[in-house]
């Protein structure tokens, strides 16, 4: 379910087939280890924390790439 919530961003993000369904495995292998997450835990907020730091770090490499593309081309 996870990953299928996903779909239609990734769609609008790009409409390559190959790189949506590899964002769509790497989203799968995210959903498996947020589910473990939560049965080993049977705590909801140990997720939650894991999904907010997976996003900060997407977040934050996406500044670098664009950060640093933005000064070379300067």
């Amino acid at each position: 379910m996870f990953a299928l919530v996903h779909v239609p961003t990734t769609f609008v993000a790009t409409p390559d087939l190959a790189a949506v369904s590899v964002t769509l495995t790497i989203l799968f292998g995210l959903s498996m280890l947020l589910g473990y997450l939560y049965v080993w835990t049977g705590n909801l907020l140990v997720p939650v924390l894991v999904h907010g730091f997976y996003d900060a770090l997407l977040f934050g490499l996406a500044y670098v790439a664009l950060a640093s593309d933005l000064s070379a081309a300067a």
